[in-house]
């Protein structure tokens, strides 16, 4: 499973693989995100509508982060920019290639 975002202005991917997606992943990755960005004083978010988004735990935790979250309409893939990425990967990396072992993948 894996957590991802993509920095528009210096195109940079910050991404985390996690065994599963929850609030403490979810919350681990949004650290992540901060501590990528520490000069600033507002980091804008765009997220889709996963449950692990909109978690109690992770809203709770975003009320006192430096992090605004902006939460696309349903059914919108179109809208969110590490989409285009993830269909990048799943046509380069997934359907093309036969991998042996697992870590070859990785």
């Amino acid at each position: 499973n894996l957590s991802g975002a993509l920095g528009i202005i210096e195109k940079k991917v910050h991404f985390q693989e996690d065994s599963m997606l929850n609030a403490e992943t979810t919350i681990c990755f949004l650290q992540r995100i901060e501590k990528a960005y520490p000069s600033k004083k507002r980091v804008h978010l765009f997220l889709d509508n996963a449950r692990y988004y909109k978690n109690q735990k992770v809203r709770a935790y975003l009320e006192g982060s430096k992090i605004q979250a902006h939460y696309l309409p349903p059914y919108s893939p179109n809208l969110n920019p590490i989409e285009r990425l993830w269909k990048w990967m799943k046509e380069r990396v997934l359907y093309s290639t036969y991998y042996e072992h697992f870590d070859d993948f990785k």
